[in-house]
C-alpha cells in the first residue's frame, strides 16, 4: 500500500495567532528577521501535533522583496536553520523521530505580493510579459532563490507550491535542472499547484494553452527536464479535493513513468484570501459538509492510501493557510484510526 506522511499546516496564519502583524509585502518571511523565536515555536507546534514534514518559512522570499542578494540569502539561511533547530529540539524528546524539512518557495507572484498566485496574471512591470524572454526570466527568478540556499544547508525536499501556471512549472523544472548540476546533488523536487475554483488559474489565460489535468500530468512528469518526485494540490478549498485527486489518479494511471511519484494534498482552511487588501474573507458560497476539515482531507487521501495498485508510491497530507496544529493533530489521528500510520 502507498506510504502516508503528515505535512504541517499554514505558516503565516499560525504566526498570526501569536499576535504578529504580517500584512506587509514580505508576509511570513518578515518574521525570520523580526521574530525568529516565534517562527521556531510555530515549527515546534506542528512537530508536536504530529507533522512528519515541516516547511521553511521562506514562501515569500525573493530578491525583489528583500532588495539585495545578501539580505535574501540571509533570510533563507535563517529559515533553514530555525526549522532545523526545531527538528533537533523535537528529536531530543522523541529519539525515534525522523522528521523531514522542505525548503518552501512560492511562485513568481511573491515578487509582486498582490495575490497573483490565485489568478496567474503576473505583472508586466517585472519583465514577465509573454514573449521570447518569458520562460528564461521565470527560470532565472526561481534559480536565483535556489542558488542563495547554502550548499551545505540541511534540507530534504525542494518544494515549489501554490503554482498557478504550467509555463511556470516548466520554468521551475528548468531551474532545478540547472541547480542540480550546479550543486552536484539531486534533492527531491516537489511541485504543488493551486486550484482556487477547482481549476488551475492558467486555464483561463489564453497564452497558457490547455491546462487540464492531462496537461498538468504531462507538464510535470514529461520531457527531459528535472525529474519531479511529487505533485501536489495546495491552497485549494477542501470540497474540490476528491474530484481533483480522482482526476489526477485516473490520468497518471495511464501515464508511463520509471518510478512512482508521491501525491501531496494540503488544502486551506476554507477562507478566501483578498490579495489587494491582504485580509482573509468568508467565501461567497459556503460549502457545508457533515465531515470535519480533517476528515475531508483524509477522504481525499483514501483514494490513494486504500489502493494497492495506485500510481502513487505515497500520499502526503497536511494543511495550508487557516489550518493550524489543532487540525494537523486531528488529521494525524484520523489517519491512524484508518490504519495508514
Amino acid at each position: 500500500m502507498p506510504e502516508l506522511e503528515i505535512l504541517d499546516g499554514g505558516g503565516a496564519t499560525q504566526l498570526e495567532t501569536y499576535n504578529l502583524d504580517l500584512t506587509g509585502s514580505l508576509w511570513s518571511a518578515s518574521a525570520l528577521n523580526d521574530n525568529p523565536d516565534l517562527v521556531e515555536q510555530m515549527h515546534r507546534d506542528y512537530l508536536e501535533a504530529g507533522a512528519d514534514i515541516i516547511e521553511t518559512c521562506t514562501y515569500q522570499v525573493s530578491l525583489e522583496g528583500f532588495k539585495t542578494k545578501e539580505a535574501t540569502s540571509s533570510a533563507v539561511q535563517k529559515g533553514v536553520q530555525i526549522a532545523n533547530n526545531a527538528i533537533n529540539t523535537h528529536n531530543e524528546v522523541d529519539h525515534s523521530s525522523q522528521k523531514q524539512l522542505a525548503y518552501a518557495l512560492g511562485p513568481f507572484a511573491v515578487a509582486t505580493a498582490d495575490g497573483a498566485e490565485y489568478t496567474g496574471e503576473y505583472s508586466v512591470d517585472y519583465s514577465l510579459s509573454q514573449g521570447s524572454l518569458y520562460s528564461e526570466n521565470l527560470k532565472q527568478f526561481h534559480l536565483g532563490r535556489l542558488k542563495v540556499l547554502n550548499t551545505q544547508a540541511k534540507v530534504d525536499i525542494l518544494l515549489f507550491e501554490t503554482v498557478p501556471l504550467l509555463s511556470e512549472v516548466r520554468a521551475i523544472r528548468a531551474a532545478v535542472e540547472e541547480y542540480r548540476a550546479y550543486v552536484k546533488s539531486s534533492v527531491p523536487l516537489y511541485i504543488s499547484l493551486v486550484f482556487p475554483d477547482g481549476s488551475l488559474p492558467g486555464s483561463k489565460i489564453l497564452s497558457e494553452g490547455p491546462s487540464g489535468i492531462k496537461d498538468i500530468i504531462e507538464t510535470i512528469f514529461g520531457g527531459n527536464s528535472a525529474e519531479v518526485d511529487a505533485i501536489g494540490i495546495n491552497c485549494t478549498k477542501p470540497h474540490y479535493l476528491r474530484r481533483l485527486v480522482s482526476d489526477i489518479v485516473d490520468h497518471l494511471s495511464s501515464y508511463e513513468l520509471n518510478r512512482k511519484p508521491k501525491l501531496m494534498i494540503y488544502p486551506d482552511g476554507g477562507l478566501v484570501w483578498d490579495g489587494k487588501e491582504r485580509v482573509w474573507r468568508q467565501p461567497e458560497h459556503s460549502h457545508h459538509a457533515d465531515s470535519s476539515w480533517a476528515e475531508t482531507v483524509a477522504d481525499a487521501a483514501s483514494i490513494v492510501a486504500n489502493d494497492a495498485f495506485s500510481p502513487f508510491s505515497g500520499v502526503i497530507v497536511g494543511g495550508y493557510c487557516k489550518s493550524g496544529p489543532k487540525e494537523i493533530k486531528q488529521l494525524r489521528s484520523i489517519c491512524q484510526t484508518r490504519g495508514w500510520l
